[in-house]
């Protein structure tokens, strides 16, 4: 999302300095609109971010801090009592605003056109991704993204969907990818490839662009498909379309039937922030109640949209 806001200070005549912790700095590497990258120490306690923020600030003729832009602001905390128990209908006005817009804005600057954001591959990871499609080429490549970083960005039916579509489709192979606890929700299948804690991040994300399809959750992962045109089908469970998809090309999402859809609250305790979670699969309601019929049913048009080999 950060890397939606990049060309709009570089065309401005910015040299951009990004800070950035390990794990950003290998997503935004190879960026051209970052010139420099900044380690971002962190030692330091949140308590003190805000004043090693004003003393960093002091150097440059422009600083946008973007910690909390989005989560806090717009998709909010447990500890910010007050608005996190706003009622439904006022928490849900914050789903008319879009998460990469809003960036924009945190830059200020006001969005032009679709706004998206940008991922950027080294030659070598480019010739690793190609040379795993090859050896699957005649096959429809799905990525499916089996969960993120909360219990919501979990589909309990994946694997009845998957199993599912591979019975329909005798050209369909499914990659699963997410992190080590995602191999709980992988299944068999001669032609499921399991790569859930097994692959980098970098794999993961690259493969979004080359697959010829990527489901998942409000992820990470999700939000790297959003870069290219590859067509997506993205499970939503605390956002809304207007707030995540908006400017997505080729996005076939769908939203949660749940009637606390889209809540738009940071999920980190389930128990006690999900309590109508399922008695069995203990998926939240905004998960277990995306009919699995219609995520096959736009699995197949999907596929329906290719012909040997290439998107139509």
């Amino acid at each position: 999302m950060a890397s939606s806001l990049l060309p709009y200070l570089k065309a401005d005549g910015f040299q951009v300095y990004y800070q950035y912790t390990m794990a950003g700095k290998n997503i935004l590497r190879g960026n051209p609109h970052v010139d420099v990258f900044l380690k971002h120490d962190e030692s330091i306690p949140h308590s003190d971010l805000p004043r090693y923020w004003d003393r960093l600030a002091s150097g440059y003729d422009r600083v946008v801090n973007l910690s909390e832009s989005i989560e806090r602001r717009l998709l909010l905390f447990q500890q910010d009592r007050e608005r996190y128990e706003l009622p439904q209908a006022e928490r849900q006005a914050l789903g008319h605003k879009n998460y990469y817009e809003e960036t924009v804005r945190c830059g200020g600057y006001e969005p032009v056109g679709p706004v998206r954001g940008e991922l950027f591959f080294s030659p070598a990871q480019t010739a690793w991704a190609r040379s795993f499609m090859r050896r699957l080429r005649g096959t429809r490549v799905i990525l499916w993204v089996l969960s993120g970083s909360a219990v919501h960005k979990a589909y309990p039916h994946a694997e009845q969907v998957g199993l599912g579509t591979l019975a329909r489709h005798n050209n369909a192979v499914i990659v699963t990818v997410g992190d080590e606890l995602c191999q709980l929700l992988e299944w068999n299948h001669p032609r499921t490839i399991n790569k859930a804690g097994r692959w980098p991040l970098w794999k993961s994300l690259i493969m979004t662009r080359y697959a010829h399809l990527v489901i998942g959750g409000e992820t990470g992962v999700m939000n790297a498909a959003g870069c290219f045109d590859t067509p997506k089908i993205c499970l939503l469970s605390h956002s809304s379309k207007e707030n995540l998809t908006k400017h997505w090309v080729n996005d076939f999402s769908i939203s949660s039937p749940a009637a606390c859809s889209p809540c738009h609250r940071m999920i980190y305790d389930a128990w006690a922030q999900c309590p109508k979670r399922h008695p069995v699969t203990r998926a939240t309601p905004c998960m277990d109640l995306i009919d699995p019929r219609m995520v096959v049913e736009t699995i197949d048009r999907v596929l329906s949209n290719y012909g040997e080999g290439r998107r139509q």
